[in-house]
């Protein structure tokens, strides 16, 4: 036995935005319902479709009137679909219309709208399928209103696709072309971010890299130097000197490998492991406040999801070697 209820759930999974369907008949006040089959059809010539159940008291009127509109509902007009599909008798009272070539109200403030002509119908089982064909139509910007799993829902951008997006709509603000100004943002917004930790770093003594090498080290219990200059964005001869400083000073210490100096070992000292956790604090609160305008889910998606697949994509070292071991006291 085909399990029919089942099956009305596993339908409901597929996401899809809400419309008000509405017609005018000759003889009567407009009527409209709300309706979430509707769907495109063709380019040329322009058609769209809905479905109706053929036990729906409104059935004649829809088939007989030879015409009709589509509103697709924005997210803030859920009380609209909740509106047309009660069983109110004049449903159209007091709701801002307007209408297009055939006369079928139309909703304002829908993100679309579509007027269009009725030009065939097809028996689906326990529906009859409507496919009108598309006089004139309008759209805006805003959010859709959707519904999936038998709840309203709104929709957001994707994740993989928060970063690009912010980063389009910056550079149309500021107005520069977009084409190959992502590394541009990424330095500015770097070092924007950076400015007073930096500053605070040279105030004590320390340069950008000083920090970067005593943070990664925090964080592991030994490193090698070509570890240490991948995590510290500088090349491996700058990072060499900078770790020969940290010795003199008694922050770091090395043991040095007979064949290659990339190889060497670095640790912490207790004293340079008790300035990194300074280092690192401080770091913390400049990036804090620095961000403190961002949302949490802006942080989570766009900042630390984003940039960080971009750095495992585009960082050989990051997948391909593995880290040394990770601090667990």
């Amino acid at each position: 036995m085909f399990d029919t209820l089942g099956f009305r759930s596993a339908l409901s999974r597929f996401a899809t935005g809400v419309t008000i369907i509405s017609v005018q008949p000759d003889d009567g006040p407009p009527l409209g319902l709300t309706v979430n089959s509707f769907n495109s059809v063709s380019l040329d010539p322009p058609l769209v479709l809905w479905s109706l159940n053929r036990q729906a008291q409104s059935l004649p009127i829809f088939g007989q009137a030879g015409h009709f509109g589509i509103s697709v509902l924005a997210a803030d007009q859920i009380d609209l679909s909740r509106r047309f599909a009660s069983s109110l008798e004049n449903r159209f009272e007091n709701i801002a219309v307007f209408t297009g070539t055939t006369g079928a109200p139309l909703i304002q403030g829908s993100i679309a709208w579509f007027d269009c002509k009725s030009r065939y119908y097809y028996e689906g089982g326990d529906h009859l399928i409507f496919v009108g064909e598309v006089l004139s139509f309008g759209f805006s910007d805003q959010p859709a209103l959707l519904y999936e799993g038998g709840k309203y829902k709104v929709a957001e951008l994707h994740p993989d696709l928060t970063l690009s997006s912010s980063i389009s709509a910056l550079a149309d603000k500021v107005g520069i072309n977009r084409e190959g100004d992502v590394a541009y943002f990424l330095a500015k917004a770097s070092k924007l971010i950076g400015l007073g930790f930096h500053e605070e770093l040279k105030k004590r003594g320390f340069s950008l890299i000083d920090g970067r090498i005593l943070s990664h080290l925090l964080h592991h219990r030994e490193s090698i130097v070509g570890y240490i200059a991948n995590a510290a964005l500088a090349p491996q001869p700058t990072v060499t000197k900078a770790i020969d400083r940290l010795c003199q000073q008694n922050l770091v210490q090395r043991q040095s490998h007979t064949k290659d100096r990339r190889k060497a070992t670095v640790t912490l000292t207790e004293k340079g492991r008790d300035l990194a956790r300074f280092i690192v604090e401080k770091s913390i609160q400049y990036e804090k406040a620095q961000l403190a305008a961002c949302s949490a889910t802006d942080v989570a998606n766009l900042l630390s999801s984003a940039l960080d697949n971009i750095i495992r994509k585009c960082d050989p070292m990051t997948d391909d070697v593995p880290e040394p071991m990770l601090e667990t006291a």
